[in-house]
């Protein structure tokens, strides 16, 4: 069970976050969302309309990634989950691209990092 809950935040890494850095936030909402606890991740990552990348590949809108990507992100996503990076964003719940509208306009913002805002 521990590997399927890595294998959901790998996905949510892949397709959410471009960047080091955005991937290293993401991966720590998620966590907040999880209440730090692994077993949840993948009902934070699975909860519907909550990662759009997720809903679209449900939709076979956007693609898998290839078993060598997520290996990579497998790995950052271990990191991620065993507190071997500083949590960016703190106790951040949401982000959103800046790329699409702001459904979180009453929320105070956490942090910015690159096109990504955390609330």
């Amino acid at each position: 069970m521990f590997e399927m809950n890595v294998a959901c935040l790998a996905l949510v890494l892949f397709g959410e976050a471009s960047t080091y850095d955005q991937k290293l936030a993401v991966g720590a909402v998620v966590m907040n969302r999880a209440g730090h606890k692994v077993e949840k991740i993948c009902d934070v990552v699975y909860a519907p309309k909550q990662f759009e990348y997720i809903t679209l590949m449900q939709q076979n809108k956007m693609r898998e990634p290839t078993r060598e990507e997520l290996l990579k992100h497998e790995l950052l996503a271990l990191q991620i989950i065993k507190k071997k990076h500083v949590n960016p964003v703190a106790n951040s719940k949401f982000f959103h691209d800046t790329r699409i509208s702001n459904p979180w306009k009453d929320k105070k913002q956490v942090a910015v990092i690159g096109n990504m805002i955390f609330y």
